[in-house]
């Protein structure tokens, strides 16, 4: 059955084809078998018209409506076709389905008498038995005067494989009765002949009774092995046949389940499994039942290694789409001496075609079942990995950074981390684990949580990776390892330190037009006991910008096969070197996508992009949230700590000034949404801080705020925030919209 089947359907799908095939097995009249098929068909996908083909039981090269709907009588009755000829005739001789959304628009299959295609959308399958293509299914006008799409065409596709064995059994049931209804015109001497054919009718009628309850358990029974025993246990329960072991036997599982007379599971001996396994794999390799003892002189080996264990043996193949996947055989023990006879091997080849039917539905649902349970459990697994990225970009002193993180699925295995060392220093990390998925995910946490608990410890880049890939040798299999470029930033100084294992080089863009390919030696982490690594030392001016990525940036590709290249990579940074690096990492990841067009991410994407900047003057981006409090005021100590001002009192005036503002703007101006940002620009000036925060709201009456001051309950915990900055600033006024706060703090210690 075809893969992609398990991606279209839903499970309500699977249950109605179940439902549709229940209904047309238990029906064993050929007429309206297909009549059933026909309507179940059309009901479920919504369309007006259509009709069956079959091949010709006269001329093998031709076509002939045997049932319809929605056609007219005398064209459904005079209708014939020729193989080749026409949508149907190409399907029948090709075997493949056509789907036409617009006939008017295809040359090969136009048609002239428009009024029946009122839609110009039509759909063909072929009905398909044993490798034979018996005929067509043809299905015209959408209800909804939409055309028809692939999964109207899959729906139709698995139908018919089912439709295909329910007319061969039908045809069978009409052969035999034919033969009874000759029989029994025929004289006395037949009796015994007409007597045996009676038997092997109400035997077939059992076998329908069997089928019922075999998809009564697909929808019933979760596990495989559970499904294949109970399917096992109805054969012991025919009377006719009572024989002493049932064995189901699936080659590409390498699985075999055998019941004995009594319905109960058992083992055997090794060599009685090896017999069993040689003669069912002769039945798939053949695609033949077998019979043994064999009258005529064939399966003269296998008659020879069964006889010493068995008394008879009946072995049918079970078929899929692909061909035999499996058999069903009945077994005799040494001691029972009753030989299994043509009519129950026929009857067996009959049965075996429904619980091959039953067995693929099953594995559908199975696939659909296990599927689910994996994306909720790819769901859980991704918001976990989402808290090992970091939220937001960290806030340094003359670099302004910017970040994303596209895995390939919902968990990848790349690594993003920022973590200080100190006031004046912050590592800068990027790491790609070799791999996808789930695996690569938790060596990826687990290489976080090695650079995590080591990065105090070590000064120098290089001395950290060589730690890192220490911890990691003893911890992941061979065939793993990380690629890594770790670097430290000393704002103080504008020096990035970094080394690198095995990763793309990063790229230093200069303001005076030079392009540097940073690549000091470095072995990836995880394999070698001595990664080689090496150090380098630059400074990253103002409008200097670095880039770090990962292979998915390079190895994305088109639909044609190229990749996006470092070439590209490098010119779109060169051509837009006045942007901020937030803007610059959305247009990489833009160009990347437009240049992908509708090809498959190959590879997780990550880049980092940092841009000198000034220490004053700078506008910073904060999110709607009070966590953003503590990192501005962090971020600000710095500066004011590197310009000589300090002091507990002056700390403590910018902490309050700060929370004030910021917690205004958050709550009052942009109303707790976290979609909106806060914007704040800071300059120092001698001993004065000039802020500026700007929130999205709507803005207030602020002079009106300003002038009641007398009116606000000091008891109350609102309406207080206003009258303490308005104290505590030396400068403190809005834009007239009422969402720009300009706030001057002196900064002298008094």
């Amino acid at each position: 059955m075809n893969k992609n089947v398990f991606k279209e359907f839903s499970i309500e799908d699977w249950i109605k084809l179940v439902d549709i095939n229940k209904a047309i097995v238990s029906e064993l009249q050929l007429d309206k078998v297909l009549i059933l098929i026909l309507k179940n068909a059309l009901d479920s996908i919504q369309a007006e018209s259509g009709s069956l083909m079959l091949v010709s039981d006269d001329d093998k090269k031709v076509l002939k409506i045997v049932a319809s709907v929605g056609i007219p009588k005398n064209i459904s009755e005079n209708t014939t076709v020729e193989l080749g000829e026409g949508i149907s005739g190409t399907v029948a001789e090709t075997g493949k389905s056509i789907l036409i959304e617009d006939i008017e628009k295809n040359p090969k299959f136009k048609k002239k008498n428009n009024d029946r295609y009122k839609t110009k959308s039509c759909i063909a399958v072929p009905l398909i038995f044993k490798k034979n293509i018996i005929g067509v299914f043809n299905i015209n006008n959408k209800k909804d005067l939409q055309p028809f799409i692939k999964k109207d065409v899959m729906f139709s596709e698995t139908l018919a494989q089912q439709a295909a064995i329910a007319i061969q059994n039908a045809r069978l049931y009409r052969n035999l009765k034919e033969e009874k209804e000759k029989i029994g015109e025929l004289n006395q001497e037949l009796e015994e002949s007409l007597m045996a054919l009676s038997s092997y009718t109400e035997e077939l009628y059992t076998f329908h009774d069997f089928t019922k309850n075999i998809f009564d358990k697909v929808v019933n029974y979760f596990d495989f092995e559970e499904l294949v025993r109970e399917i096992a246990r109805l054969f012991i329960s025919v009377e006719t046949m009572t024989p002493s072991y049932v064995v189901l036997y699936f080659k590409e599982k390498d699985y075999r389940c055998i019941i004995d007379k009594n319905g109960v599971k058992t083992n055997t001996s090794l060599e009685k499994i090896s017999v069993i396994d040689k003669i069912s794999n002769y039945c798939i390799d053949n695609n033949e039942s077998i019979r043994i003892p064999f009258e005529e002189n064939r399966y003269n080996d296998l008659q020879k290694i069964t006889t010493d264990h068995f008394s008879s043996v009946l072995c049918v193949p079970l078929f899929g789409k692909e061909g035999p996947f499996g058999t069903i055989m009945l077994l005799n023990s040494k001691r029972k001496k009753y030989q299994f006879d043509e009519k129950t091997r026929n009857l067996m080849s009959i049965f075996s075609l429904q619980v091959s039917t039953a067995l693929s539905l099953f594995i559908a649902l199975d696939e659909i079942m296990k599927k689910r349970v994996l994306e909720n459990e790819l769901k859980v697994a991704s918001k976990i990995q989402k808290m090992f990225m970091p939220g937001k970009n960290p806030i340094i002193p003359g670099l302004e950074i910017a970040h994303v993180y596209i895995p390939t699925f919902q968990v990848g295995g790349d690594y993003i981390d920022f973590l200080w060392h100190d006031d004046q220093r912050i590592s800068i990390a990027l790491g790609d684990v070799a791999g996808k998925g789930v695996p690569a995910a938790l060596i990826m946490a687990l290489t976080k949580s090695a650079v995590k608990s080591n990065v105090s410890r070590y000064d120098s880049a290089k001395g950290l990776l060589d730690k890192i890939n220490t911890e990691l040798i003893s911890e992941i299999e061979g065939h793993r390892f990380v690629t890594m470029i770790y670097s430290i930033y000393d704002w103080k100084t504008r020096t990035l330190r970094m080394a690198k294992a095995g990763h793309n080089p990063p790229l230093i863009f200069k303001k005076n037009g030079e392009i540097l390919r940073i690549n000091p030696q470095g072995l990836f982490l995880g394999m070698f006991r001595d990664c080689i690594l090496k150090e380098e030392n630059h400074i990253i001016d103002k409008d200097d910008i670095v880039v770090f990525y990962t292979d998915g940036v390079e190895d994305a590709v088109n639909e044609k096969g190229e990749n996006f290249g470092l070439d590209r990579l490098k010119a779109t940074i060169w051509e837009n070197l006045d942007m901020t690096p937030e803007e610059l990492k959305d247009l990489v990841v833009k160009k990347i996508r437009d240049f992908s067009g509708n090809a498959p991410q190959a590879d997780d994407i990550s880049i980092i992009i940092g841009k000198g900047v000034e220490y004053n003057n700078r506008e910073i981006e904060l999110k709607n949230h009070k966590a953003e409090i503590n990192r501005l005021f962090n971020y600000l100590t710095k500066l004011l700590a590197n310009s000589g001002i300090e002091g507990e009192d002056i700390l403590f005036k910018v902490r309050l000034i700060v929370d004030e503002a910021l917690c205004n703007a958050i709550e009052h101006g942009n109303r707790l949404d976290e979609k909106k940002t806060i914007k704040v620009t800071h300059e120092l000036k001698g001993k004065k801080l000039i802020l500026t925060i700007e929130d999205d709201g709507d803005g207030f009456e602020w002079k009106r705020k300003l002038l009641s001051e007398n009116s606000v309950d000091i008891k109350s915990d609102r309406g207080r925030g206003i009258i303490i900055l308005k104290e505590l600033c030396d400068e403190f006024v809005y834009n007239s919209k009422g969402n720009n706060a300009k706030i001057l703090i002196s900064l002298e210690n008094k």
